[in-house]
């Protein structure tokens, strides 16, 4: 039975209708032969054409089914231990993302070529869309696919990626401040041919050059900064890594670093590749920027305000300790997270943390 016998006179055409494409003008002029080659390449392609938008249905629903359980079960530990539930998103971010994304090999059928490329997994992205809004900041950014581009040209244009938590630090200032957790972490890579070309590509004219870094493991220290709202999302995540300190690591040559480092295509201190390769970027709002600023590794202190403060429970702060820890958090009053308390006479409570940030050097 046809569409319009089942629907009425005014079904809509079939879907697979999108498929019939018109007809070639020598079609007439075709033998049976080359008209059945003819029918048999056009039903192999609609084919492909319907297992693709399977595919991708699949991976959609497998993304969306992962994004609803993570926010289940973070909807009840967010009740019950708002701190613990912070720590877990943060440690099953760096979990999902220790080896970057996949890598796999992709096959174009029209022209038989074949190419690498990198494609997060439906866990990744169900999970980001659980923690994170849409329209996340990302550094001085926004966007969660942004993010995702990223982490997959980290895993693209490096032989290896491995990216390893160090420590946690907790910051939380008064019951009702913003809630911030800070971690320390090592993201281990190995170059390749196309990292010079994606990122190093000023060093391709200088093959001796280029061969002596293929091959190179070098581990740049970072700094991830996650900014949580009061719902409990991620709405500003902050990744610093110290691209010139890891280099000087391994090359023990601060002329050769100013030369790789000089002209590659890093950004802001951790976006790598060229604007022109994948998505714009988009600029966050003036609003929510802050200006990065061009630094060594330093230690900042943050001194607190002197005034009474109403409803100001205390500075909650842990440091180098064990994720696990977080997962069965005590109370927010809790003396194993006071450090100081903030009472009514004056008093001044400072602040030491870390902070990695890029410095170029350019000889000047």
């Amino acid at each position: 039975m046809n569409t319009r016998r089942l629907n009425g006179p005014y079904a809509k055409p079939n879907q697979s209708d999108s498929f019939v494409d018109t007809l070639p003008s020598a079609f007439k002029l075709m033998s049976n032969s080359e008209r059945g080659k003819y029918y048999r390449r056009k039903r192999k392609l609609q084919s492909a054409q319907l297992k693709e938008s399977v595919s991708s249905l699949r991976e959609e629903i497998a993304a969306l089914t992962i994004s609803h359980q993570v926010q289940q079960e973070l909807a009840v530990s967010q009740r019950r231990t708002p701190l613990g539930a912070a720590a877990r998103i943060v440690d099953e971010y760096c979990s999902l993302f220790s080896r970057g994304t996949p890598v796999r090999l992709a096959v174009n059928e029209q022209d038989a070529s074949a190419s690498l490329v990198a494609q997060a997994t439906n866990a990744q992205r169900g999970f980001l869309s659980a923690i994170m809004p849409c329209n996340v900041r990302f550094g001085e950014f926004l966007g969660v696919d942004l993010l995702l581009d990223q982490w997959q040209r980290y895993s693209l244009y490096h032989a290896a990626i491995e990216w390893t938590m160090k420590s946690l630090n907790v910051v939380q200032v008064c019951d009702v401040g913003p809630l911030v957790i800070s971690i320390l972490a090592n993201l281990r890579v190995r170059y390749s041919r196309r990292t010079i070309e994606k990122i190093f590509p000023h060093l391709l004219g200088d093959e001796a050059l280029v061969q002596s870094l293929i091959g190179l493991e070098v581990t740049y220290p970072c700094a991830n900064h996650f900014h949580f709202s009061h719902d409990g999302k991620i709405e500003w995540y902050a990744p610093e890594a110290d691209f010139v300190g890891a280099l000087m690591g391994v090359l023990k040559d601060p002329v050769l670093v100013a030369r790789v480092i000089g002209h590659a295509l890093i950004k802001k201190g951790h976006m790598i590749g060229d604007e022109s390769d994948g998505q714009q970027l988009a600029l966050a709002e003036s609003a929510h920027s802050t200006e990065v600023r061009n630094a060594t590794l330093t230690q900042t202190e943050v001194s607190l305000s002197e005034e009474p403060v109403r409803n100001c429970s205390a500075i909650q702060k842990a440091k180098d300790v064990h994720v696990e820890d977080f997962f069965e958090s005590p109370p927010p009053q809790s003396p194993d997270y006071c450090v100081n308390s903030c009472k009514t006479r004056r008093k001044s409570c400072k602040l030491v943390t870390s902070q990695m940030q890029l410095s170029y050097i350019l000889g000047e």
